[in-house]
């Protein structure tokens, strides 16, 4: 028999697939009470891991610390993720500005993966890339 969420956690689930299991409630990320808030959000392009072109990209960073990054925005109002990068205590940061262009470069250590993995991100002024 699977868990319920306690009576003062507010779930949203959505879910793209066909095959669907009942959820396990009891690996629930979610704290009671807590309200999971936008800290940030836009468009930056992203350099891609296996095809190293640079693609725009509408990234969201929620007050839990999770960089979602989707397609466009019409896939972030249908809740259609490209991916999620945790962030931890232990990624870095760092900013470099060439002419008008500003990379961002993220460091995430591996923390249970196999390899670290640098996330590379260019905004399209100073002042967007200070935001993030």
């Amino acid at each position: 028999m699977h868990a319920k969420p306690s009576a003062g956690c507010e779930v949203i689930v959505s879910v793209h697939c066909d095959d669907l299991e009942e959820i396990d409630w009891s690996e629930c990320e979610l704290e009671p009470t807590r309200k999971v808030e936008v800290l940030a959000e836009g468009i930056l392009e992203k350099r891609g891991f296996w095809n190293p072109s640079w693609k725009a990209r509408y990234f969201v960073l929620d007050s839990r610390g999770r960089l979602f990054y989707y397609k466009s925005f019409w896939h972030r109002m249908a809740n259609m993720p490209a991916g999620k990068i945790a962030l931890t205590r232990d990624c870095s940061v760092s900013n470099v500005q060439q002419g008008d262009k500003f990379f961002i470069d993220l460091h995430v250590p591996a923390n249970g993966r196999l390899v670290d993995r640098t996330f590379h991100f260019l905004a399209s002024s100073q002042k967007i890339g200070q935001k993030w």
